[in-house]
């Protein structure tokens, strides 16, 4: 019996869901022409990506309100075919509490070294975001600030780990051992769970929300609470998979973040990206080539691999 084909792209609407229409340009406003980093590769054309470039688009203010240009609102389906683009990737959210994250993690016994994080995680998973943790080999200064061979922010440890852990013969690890990003992922994880369980927000919260790396650093660090992306969660059939208005502002009450929630650029995913190169370097399902397409209609052609949730 044939099995339906999956077709390779297919073209979604922006939800009309009021915090959806709350964070995004209006379709009638005037477009913001975004930095050159951000732009679209019909509209940047051969641009050489420098170190120097991608520190001046780090210093830009994040968006209140998401340009529409960036909202992914074409999904495509492996194998992907050249001149599958799509935006570079935004995160809706706030600057994590630091403090308020750091002291829950030391009450729950979450706190992580970097020796505990190597040996806990897969080789695949090994990958922490760039320059958590630096080597000395990758340090430049720029304005006074510690920025790796990229021109991407380094991390430091902070000022708050040092007043939690002040004596490194303790029993707590030493701060400079403390692995900050995985700690607070932890933290926050468990925060916004106990939240969600105690609300009844749904489903939504466990695989949403996480502590995202962006571009752009403030007051010493780029972690960030992504509650959102501008993939999938601004796109029509995804309501039950978004919060509302009013879970923004518990979670934000119990994170202990003040001011609006913005769209920040991911620190690793700030250029419009070739999914059909992507999965040449990476590797995925069968690379698409037009030989493929000839046959029946109603019979798949992806992969073997390819993950069950493509044929639903």
């Amino acid at each position: 019996m044939p099995v339906r084909r999956q077709p390779h792209a297919v073209e979604v609407s922006i939800s009309r869901a009021p915090l959806v229409q709350e964070i995004i340009q209006a379709e009638d406003e005037e477009p913001i022409i975004p930095h050159v980093l951000f732009q679209s590769p019909a509209q940047r054309g051969d641009l050489e990506v420098t170190p120097e470039l991608i520190w001046d688009a780090s210093q830009l203010e994040p968006y209140d309100r998401l340009p529409r240009e960036f909202i992914q609102t074409t999904h495509f389906y492996p194998p992907n075919r050249p001149g599958d683009w799509v935006p570079p990737g935004f995160h809706y959210g706030w600057r994590p509490n630091l403090g308020r994250l750091l002291v829950f993690a030391q009450e729950r016994g979450l706190t992580t070294t970097y020796g505990d994080a190597r040996d806990n995680n897969l080789p695949r998973d090994n990958d922490y975001p760039r320059g958590l943790r630096p080597r000395s080999k990758y340090f430049s200064y720029l304005n006074d600030v510690h920025v790796d061979e990229e021109g991407c922010t380094v991390l430091v440890p902070y000022p708050a780990t040092k007043a939690l852990w002040p004596d490194a013969d303790g029993p707590e690890p030493h701060p400079s051992d403390i692995d900050i990003y995985n700690t607070i992922s932890k933290a926050l994880k468990m925060i916004v769970c106990e939240l969600a369980l105690e609300r009844g927000f749904g489903g939504w919260y466990y695989w949403m929300i996480f502590m995202a790396v962006t571009l752009r650093a403030d007051e010493g660090t780029n972690f960030l609470v992504s509650v959102m992306s501008n993939g999938r969660n601004l796109t029509d059939g995804r309501d039950d998979h978004r919060p509302t208005r009013e879970q923004m502002d518990e979670l934000a009450q119990a994170l202990g973040v003040s001011g609006p929630a913005r769209w920040y650029v991911d620190r690793d995913a700030f250029e419009w990206e070739d999914q059909y190169q992507e999965q040449l370097v990476f590797g995925g399902p069968a690379v698409y080539s037009d030989e493929e397409d000839d046959g029946d209609e109603d019979e798949n052609i992806l992969s073997p691999g390819a993950p069950p949730y493509l044929f639903d």
